[in-house]
C-alpha cells in the first residue's frame, strides 16, 4: 500500500498521541495501568504497520537476516546479565532469600522488554523510520531524540508514583543522548536489535551499581 506524507503524519499522530498521553497518566494518575500501557505501547506499531498499513515487519527494523542472527545474540545478552546479577547479589547479600534473587533478576530480565524493546521498537524502529519519508536521515534521528526525551519527562518529576527517576531531573538529558545515539545505530545498521541491546544493557549496568551502592 502507498503511503502519502498525510498517511504517515497520521500514523505518527496516532500512535505518539497515545504514547504521551498514556506514559503522563502512568507517572501522574494511573500507575496501576502499568502493565496494560505497556502491552500497549508493543502492540501499536505492529498493529498501524500490517493492520492498517498492510506492510512487513521489516519496515520497523526486523529484516530477515538481522533478525535470525541477532535474536539469539539478544537472548544470551539478556541471560548474561541476569546470570551476573545474580551472581553479585548472591555474593554481597549471602544471606538473603533465594526468592529475592530470583526477583531481581526476574526485573532486570524485563529490562530488555520495557524499556529496551518496546522503547526501541516505537522511537527507532516506528518513529524514526516514518520520519526518514518526511525528512532527512539526521534531521529524522534529531527529531525522534528530541521526543524521546520528551517521553522521559514525567519519570523525572517530583509528582511521578512509578518511582522511575534514574538521574532525576537529567534522565531527560540522557535519554537525548541515547535517542541519538541510538538513533545514529539503527540508521546504519536497520537492525533493530542492536539498538535494543544497547539500550538493555546500559539500564541493567546503571541498575545493578545503583543496587551496589545501596549495599
Amino acid at each position: 500500500m502507498e503511503e502519502t506524507p498525510n498517511k504517515v503524519i497520521q500514523d505518527l499522530v496516532l500512535v505518539f498521541t497515545i504514547v504521551f498521553a498514556t506514559d503522563f497518566l502512568m507517572a501522574d494518575f494511573l500507575p496501576q495501568l502499568y502493565l496494560f500501557t505497556i502491552l500497549l505501547w508493543a502492540a501499536l506499531p505492529f498493529l498501524v504497520e500490517l493492520v492498517l498499513r498492510k506492510g512487513t515487519i521489516r519496515n520497523l527494523g526486523f529484516l530477515r537476516t538481522n533478525f535470525r542472527r541477532s535474536l539469539p545474540l539478544y537472548f544470551a545478552l539478556v541471560v548474561g546479565w541476569i546470570l551476573i546479577i545474580f551472581g553479585l547479589l548472591e555474593s554481597i547479600t549471602p544471606h538473603s532469600q533465594s526468592s529475592s534473587l530470583i526477583e531481581y533478576s526476574l526485573y532486570f530480565a524485563t529490562i530488555f522488554f520495557h524499556p529496551a524493546f518496546v522503547e526501541e521498537l516505537n522511537f527507532r524502529g516506528f518513529l524514526q523510520t516514518r520520519l526518514e519519508r518526511l525528512f532527512s536521515a539526521k534531521q529524522s534521528i534529531i527529531i525522534q531524540a528530541v521526543m524521546f526525551a520528551a517521553y522521559h519527562i514525567p519519570a523525572a518529576l517530583p509528582i511521578s508514583k512509578l518511582g522511575f527517576s534514574p538521574g532525576g531531573i537529567f534522565y531527560p538529558v540522557f535519554a537525548l543522548a541515547l535517542g541519538i545515539a541510538n538513533g545514529i545505530v539503527y540508521a546504519k545498521t536497520r537492525n533493530l536489535f542492536a539498538g535494543m541491546a544497547i539500550h538493555g544493557s546500559l539500564l541493567a549496568a546503571f541498575e545493578l551499581l545503583t543496587l551496589l551502592y545501596m549495599h
